[in-house]
């Protein structure tokens, strides 16, 4: 900071300082200069749009504008080997050919799903289990001392194809398994790849996740149910899944 000391009476009239300023500045913006007290040292070069204060309006000057109507996107460099499109879509395939995905089998396990495994299988997916947010599954058969895990696999996205790509890599393990029924959650990832590995299979939704999903459907407001329709609905969709035969409920 510079302190200037000056004697009473140097001090230069208000109205000759700002003609002063006024004189230095372009002349599109001397009215400001006037207006304005922005000192002796203002800047000399062109500006599209002056300094105000914090009330006054901004005025934007445009000196130009350029058009090019022959300018026009073509698809026909896309289809170029070298595009940008092409780059970019033989890295994702590059990357979804590097999919994570670690499949754990002990040879105990083994013999459990050939024994076990043949008619019934269960696979149950968790969540928020691990270190890293990958879903993990596994594979249960339900054994003579109870339920029994025969197969883990962890994978880096839940879509049928990570999942596929899991089951067919069991598959080569075991050549001999072909199970008659498959148990999952409500997931259509899953199923169509238990689908698409084992044509044929049926799989079921267990208990848990079918009421989940009715309940969801219940509550929905777009289906314009209320409470108490959507507990009278509900308790008929139970008595249908819990009846043997058509005439059971």
């Amino acid at each position: 900071m510079v302190l200037v000391m000056r004697r009473p009476g140097s001090e230069q009239p208000e109205s000759d300082r700002l003609s002063a300023v006024n004189a230095q500045c372009p002349k599109h913006l001397q009215n400001d200069a006037c207006k304005h007290d922005y000192g002796a040292n203002t800047k000399t070069r062109v500006k599209l749009q002056g300094t105000r204060k914090l009330d006054c309006p901004a005025a934007i000057q445009i000196r130009q504008v350029t058009t090019y109507p022959d300018f026009g996107a073509t698809t026909a460099l896309c289809n170029t080997p070298n595009s940008p499109y092409n780059a970019k879509r033989k890295r994702f395939d590059g990357e979804m050919k590097k999919r994570f995905l670690l499949v754990h089998q002990e040879p105990w396990k083994q013999r459990l799903l050939m024994r076990y495994g043949k008619e019934m299988v269960f696979m149950d997916a968790t969540y928020k289990t691990t270190k890293y947010a990958l879903p993990l599954f596994f594979l249960c058969v339900h054994t003579n001392v109870g339920y029994k895990v025969v197969a883990e696999f962890m994978c880096q996205y839940e879509d049928s194809i990570s999942i596929a790509e899991a089951l067919s890599v069991l598959q080569s393990w075991n050549p001999e398994w072909r199970p008659k029924f498959f148990m999952t959650d409500y997931s259509t990832c899953e199923i169509d790849a238990i689908e698409a590995r084992f044509p044929g299979v049926l799989a079921y939704i267990c208990d848990f996740h079918r009421l989940q999903a009715w309940n969801r459907w219940l509550r929905k407001r777009k289906n314009g149910l209320n409470s108490k329709e959507q507990q009278e609905l509900l308790c008929h969709m139970k008595k249908v899944a819990g009846s043997k035969n058509s005439g059971g409920v």
